[in-house]
């Protein structure tokens, strides 16, 4: 089977009431056999615990959406978690541990996502929740069985991203289009001869670059 076959077309063109996407959910696993990895693919997309995946939606121009059903919610839990800790832990934890821990996290979650800064606040609530009561404990409990609740229903980030299409159907998106008619305006009003372009000569080489690899 020839490459070309493993790429993914742009869905049919439909004229009805709302558009036709295409969507595309990859995952790799682990199994014995390809009817072993379809089963065992289906089975977490079917459970409700699985966490939500980064899917791409391609639309009948051939433009793609990479939808990120995950990130946002991390940062709500994270949030979440922050603002409902500081009422179980008080006084020396709310003042010297616990706010620093969230300060931490906001920190973390800049360098190494929402993620993680979400699963050290978990971390850490859990240990100062050693010490606390077991009514507080039991509150410890609730806020983070709610927590890992908002990572199913929160709403998703969304990011556009360049994806390759067969080059058949490849199509310039509006906004492309948009774009290309910019930089070749701005390239004519420089590109005119004499002082002007030579002062501007290091523009005019990199928008013909750019026009040149965008019109491949």
């Amino acid at each position: 089977m020839k490459g070309e076959d493993y790429r993914i077309g742009l869905p049919p063109k439909e004229t009805g009431a709302e558009p036709l996407f295409r969507v595309v959910y990859t995952i790799d696993v682990n199994a014995k056999s390809p009817q072993g990895a379809a089963e065992y693919a289906y089975k977490l997309m079917a459970d409700p615990e699985s966490m939500r995946p980064m899917l791409d939606v391609i639309d009948g121009n051939g433009c793609v959406v990479r939808i990120d059903l995950s990130e946002n919610a991390y940062c709500a839990a994270a949030e979440y978690i922050a603002e409902q800790g500081r009422k179980i832990f008080t006084g020396p934890m709310n003042g010297g541990l616990w706010n620093a821990r969230c300060m931490d996290a906001s920190i973390v979650s800049k360098k190494q996502g929402n993620k993680v800064a979400y699963e050290s606040l978990i971390k850490f609530g859990y240990q100062y929740s050693k010490v606390l009561p077991a009514a507080e404990q039991e509150k410890w409990s609730t806020i983070k069985a709610e927590a890992s609740a908002m990572l199913k229903r929160r709403p998703c980030q969304v990011e556009m991203n360049k994806v390759d299409t067969p080059a058949k159907t490849k199509i310039a998106c509006k906004k492309c289009k948009a774009l290309l008619q910019c930089c070749e305006y701005i390239l004519n009003c420089l590109n005119v001869g004499g002082e002007q372009s030579r002062q501007f000569a290091e523009e005019i080489a990199y928008l013909t670059k750019v026009l040149r690899e965008a019109r491949k």
